[in-house]
């Protein structure tokens, strides 16, 4: 049995941790713009998107899917700030 692979997503299916380093990160680079989950497993991506939690087995693979949210509305960072940082993670 084997434990999987780890990945991490922004809203807009960018990998920030994923299988391939070369793909992390896409959205700040104008050559990677197109390395995407998103792109690349569109119908496990369409769930995931839709839910805080999730769990589809299609034929791109088995993924369990959770919503993070660093940063919530109405709370203080560690500074004391109410100001939410990473806003287009959290829509």
């Amino acid at each position: 049995m084997s434990p999987g692979k780890f990945m991490l997503l922004n809203s807009e299916g960018y990998w920030l941790c994923g299988p391939n380093a070369d793909d992390e990160w896409g959205f700040m680079f104008a050559d990677k713009t197109h390395r995407k989950f998103s792109t690349d497993f569109p119908e496990a991506w369409k769930e995931i998107f839709s839910a805080k939690s999730a769990q589809i087995k299609n034929p791109g693979g088995l993924f369990t899917s959770a919503t993070v949210y660093p940063v919530m509305a109405n709370f203080e960072t560690s500074s004391g700030s109410s100001d939410i940082p990473f806003q287009r993670l959290l829509s």
